[in-house]
């Protein structure tokens, strides 16, 4: 695997998105179309320079070969390894349709997922994860929260049976830094689409203890207050972190009537026709624990529906 491609695109710019290498996991199952499908149709509008197609395969310790069988296994696992690229590049050849100007290279690792995955992206410097994630199982969820959490760079999570459009981007906002990068970068989206997009900063809450105020104001008046603050810091947030692309944004503030504000954000961008999330997490640090926070957490584990773009 090359840490440095054949060719070098614009890094990322505050108004502009490409991904100079991408690692792509693949299972050879059932989340691969989605994948490569939707690749397809994003890189219409994103510049790739790179793909790196990987396919993790469990390791097999030759110190266990004790006989005869086994260590013929050894002598095959090269001729097993050729008939896996040969299928990925079956299925990415198919999929991909006039992306010559794409450096693609297959290859297949051995050992866990999570830990090849992770030092694979490190090791090429990649500034891009994408991954699939099924429906009619954990285990993906589980696998996708632990790499978003592990690894440095940005990610691409694709449900299976998405469909490969873009027309509106939902950013959940809570006016922190890392939800101030995915908003510029969900702009940066928008703008680099040839189809028009629309996109709805979301900012869910949880009402406060109303009994402190209720002397003072009805249920309806606390409500309105409340809301009414909360719209003054988000035009101040615009203002600040997208100033001149503001009035490409509609604001949304949602109040959540129970305590799973995950749940709240998928809810209300499945009510509102949503197709595209930009997610703002923190960086990958031993130091912090709760990496993403945990909305964005559950929000990973949960989602089965919608792309998620992990901005880090």
């Amino acid at each position: 695997m090359k840490s440095v491609s054949p060719s070098v695109v614009n890094p990322y710019l505050k108004d502009f998105i490409s991904f100079n290498q991408a690692v792509i996991g693949i299972e050879l199952g059932s989340t691969d179309i989605s994948i490569l499908e939707y690749l397809n149709y994003f890189s219409e509008s994103v510049p790739f320079n790179s793909m790196y197609f990987i396919k993790v395969v469990p390791k097999f310790d030759i110190y266990t070969a004790l006989f005869e069988k086994q260590v013929n296994e050894i002598s095959s696992a090269f001729v097993m390894e050729k008939g896996i690229i040969k299928r990925m590049e079956s299925k990415v050849k198919s999929e991909l349709k006039n992306k010559d100007d794409i450096y693609i290279e297959f290859d297949v690792l051995e050992g866990q997922p999570l830990k090849e995955l992770v030092q694979l992206t490190e090791d090429t410097k990649a500034d891009l994860l994408v991954i699939g994630q099924s429906k009619s199982t954990d285990y993906h969820a589980i696998l996708a929260k632990n790499l978003i959490e592990k690894t440095p760079c940005d990610a691409l999570i694709i449900p299976e049976n998405t469909r490969p459009v873009l027309s509106h981007i939902v950013v959940p906002i809570d006016f922190s830094l890392n939800s101030a990068r995915a908003l510029q970068k969900a702009v940066a989206l928008k703008r680099m689409l040839s189809t028009p997009c629309k996109i709805t900063a979301l900012h869910v809450y949880n009402t406060p203890n109303f009994n402190y105020w209720k002397k003072q104001h009805t249920w309806q008046d606390f409500t309105s207050i409340l809301e009414a603050n909360i719209k003054d810091g988000f035009e101040a947030f615009l203002h600040t972190n997208i100033k001149k692309n503001k009035d490409q944004v509609e604001i949304a503030i949602v109040r959540n009537e129970g305590f799973d504000n995950a749940k709240c954000i998928l809810d209300y961008s499945k009510q509102i026709g949503v197709d595209f999330m930009v997610l703002g997490v923190k960086g990958h640090s031993e130091i912090h624990r709760v990496i993403m926070g945990s909305v964005a957490e559950s929000i990973v584990k949960s989602n089965k529906e919608l792309p998620v773009f992990i901005v880090k």
